[in-house]
């Protein structure tokens, strides 16, 4: 009986300190609140620089000679306070009406 109960505390014991505490777990929490904030901003960003394309390309007189950074590290993207706006920063190579680049 003796061995069992002895048994019994150290199982207990060593349940409650593989435990992560609240801290731990509220740190945790915050953490994969942050990553998932970020997706969600890389995937607005990447919405944003599709958008700003589109647009610039429905601006040029020949779209189909036009050359875009291709990473998005080369994009320069800021939104308002509400996330209503977005400003997108970068450079395009294409012909002009005389077809130079």
């Amino acid at each position: 009986m003796t061995v069992f109960l002895g048994l019994a505390m150290w199982c207990f014991v060593w349940l409650n300190m593989s435990a992560p505490t609240e801290e731990q777990l509220q740190r945790e929490l915050e953490q994969q609140e942050l990553i998932e904030d970020m997706e969600r901003r890389k995937q607005e960003n990447m919405k944003a620089i599709v958008a700003a394309k589109r647009f610039v390309l429905s601006k040029l007189k020949s779209p189909s000679t036009a050359r875009f950074p291709w990473g998005s590290d080369e994009y320069n993207v800021v939104s308002s306070h509400d996330g209503k706006e977005w400003t997108v920063s970068s450079h395009v190579d294409a012909q002009n009406s005389f077809g130079a680049m």
